[in-house]
């Protein structure tokens, strides 16, 4: 009948449209809501081999798992999230527990690593150091062989808390 034909007709269009803008436009933002990575349980009740440090904590396979979803979203949105920072475009809340905290800044280093800041051109690197002599400072200021501020050139992250 005419009305299922227009009506198919009209969807068909609606998708071809969306299609077209979605490739051929850069969004000016995305809104990411997620849950955590995986973490351990929250009690002992069917595993006693977990200790108390390790409940409810963010295990490296959940650190893994918002790496890679930065590391996509960067990718996905390389117009947004592909260059250097700028505390105007990724804005992170979280609440405290340490399992949001830690997963957050997990897929911010899958966002922004390499994009970090510099020292600046012809900035002597032996300047940026603390201001007192330890043989840590010097271990670790050998092995900070390029300008970038911190290894990999990575950029912490600012999260707001929500309590």
């Amino acid at each position: 009948n005419k009305y299922q034909i227009m009506k198919r007709f009209i969807l068909i269009a609606v998708l071809f449209l969306t299609a077209q803008i979605a490739t051929s436009q850069s969004p000016d933002m995305v809104l990411e809501i997620c849950r955590h990575g995986a973490r351990g349980p929250t009690r002992n009740t069917y595993d006693p081999s977990w200790t108390d440090d390790q409940l409810g904590v963010l295990t490296p396979q959940g650190m893994r798992q918002h790496y890679i979803l930065g590391k996509a979203l960067q990718e996905t949105y390389p117009d947004l999230l592909n260059q250097p920072f700028n505390k105007t475009l990724i804005y992170t809340i979280a609440d405290t527990s340490n399992r949001t905290i830690r997963s957050a800044i997990s897929q911010y280093y899958g966002i922004q690593l390499g994009h970090g800041p510099g020292l600046g051109d012809n900035y002597p690197p032996e300047l940026a150091v603390p201001a007192f002599n330890s043989p840590y400072i010097n271990d670790t200021l050998k092995n900070l062989t390029d300008s970038a501020a911190l290894p990999f050139n990575h950029y912490p992250m600012i999260i707001d808390y929500v309590t």
